[in-house]
């Protein structure tokens, strides 16, 4: 960090090495700018704050060791999802701005549905699929419910049905599982090895929407943009009333 030397308090280039987490805030910020301002070179525009925040924690390495031996998978209380990777980042928008197959920013209509079909072969070791979006303001502060528009992300194949890490609101000291999150406006789904084939990957929602809800959707195959099966752009559904 630019510093001051006592000894040469003309010098406009000393530098030296900290760290701590009060250094967090301002290298994330000035990190997601960099990231705004690389997305806007390719689309003359800037990222929702969903995919902003969708795209960071998607690509984020996972932090699995802290303060014991234990091997803590997934998301968590004390390091969410992990420690920002800008590179993992830059590479997916930029592996985006030429197939348009792995940043996504659409709204979901009241009882709609959307519909991503993928194929993935034996060589594929992860799929990571990110659903994120700015939920409406909760009306009432005392109600029991945490979401005002609670979206969810599903990926299948055949009768196989994978979920998004969820943690224990009674028990944050538990490891995340997998399974239906309502509680959380962002959801990551990863499914590591999966076995060769096709995949859907479906947006829908609980409830009723008041309104359209922007969301952003992020999927990537081993750290890159996925290659869409036939067919495969975003469908619009209905759910089953």
């Amino acid at each position: 960090v630019a510093s001051w030397d006592s000894e040469e308090p003309g010098s406009k280039d000393f530098y030296q090495i900290f760290d701590g987490t009060s250094f967090a805030a301002p290298v994330t910020t000035g990190g997601l700018a960099l990231l705004q301002e690389l997305y806007k070179s390719y689309h003359n525009n800037f990222m929702l704050a969903s995919t902003l925040k969708g795209l960071a924690c998607h690509t984020a390495d996972d932090i699995r060791f802290w303060e014991s031996a234990d091997d803590i998978i997934g998301p968590d209380a004390k390091t969410g999802f992990g420690m920002l990777n800008l590179e993992k980042a830059a590479v997916l928008i930029m592996d985006d701005a030429t197939s348009n197959t792995a940043i996504y920013e659409q709204q979901l209509e009241n009882l709609g549905s959307k519909e991503l079909y993928i194929s993935l072969d034996e060589s594929v070791e992860n799929l990571t699929v990110t659903l994120s979006w700015n939920d409406p303001q909760l009306i009432n502060l005392s109600s029991e419910i945490t979401l005002m528009h609670d979206l969810d992300v599903r990926v299948t194949q055949g009768e196989t049905v994978h979920y998004p890490w969820k943690l224990d609101a009674a028990n944050l000291n538990l490891s995340a599982t997998k399974g239906d999150n309502i509680v959380d406006n962002i959801e990551k789904i990863e499914v590591d090895n999966p076995s060769a084939g096709s995949y859907t990957i479906t947006i829908n929602h609980k409830g009723t929407l008041a309104e359209n809800q922007s969301y952003s959707l992020l999927v990537s195959v081993d750290g890159e943009a996925p290659t869409l099966s036939t067919n495969a752009s975003l469908v619009l559904t209905k759910q089953q009333l």
